[in-house]
């Protein structure tokens, strides 16, 4: 998906169909470019409003991370301890599914499935 800035478009074609409109002025009604001129107004009239009510979204900055290997000892020396190791996302800190246990394989998952961040972020 491709966002643009809407307000400056239609600032443009308010420019264009406002040259469109004064040709239309400008020339005789019975002038054969009158009709192409006039055609050229109202298209440009029609395309100012579809940009104005064109939907509108909230865009936000693309969250980016990476995927990172983790180990962690858990417990304490009554208890005992256990570990914990997986894949996790730099963003959010959630660890993947046991499915992708492997030190060796990072995961190729392009985007974290818990906080949409897109995982292209060099190491470091």
């Amino acid at each position: 998906m491709e966002l643009i800035d809407k307000v400056p478009l239609y600032n443009e074609l308010s420019k264009l169909e406002e040259l469109a409109r004064n040709r239309v002025i400008d020339t005789p009604s019975s002038s054969p470019a009158y009709a192409r001129y006039s055609a050229q107004l109202t298209e440009r009239t029609q395309l100012k409003r579809l940009i104005a009510d064109a939907t509108t979204i909230e865009a936000s900055p693309m969250r980016r991370g990476r995927w990172t290997w983790y180990e962690k000892q858990n417990g304490n020396p009554l208890t005992g301890y256990d570990y914990d190791w997986g894949w996790e996302c730099s963003a959010c800190q959630t660890t993947l599914p046991d499915d992708f246990d492997n030190p060796d394989e990072r995961p190729q998952i392009k985007f974290c499935p818990y906080c949409g961040a897109k995982m292209d972020k060099e190491e470091g």
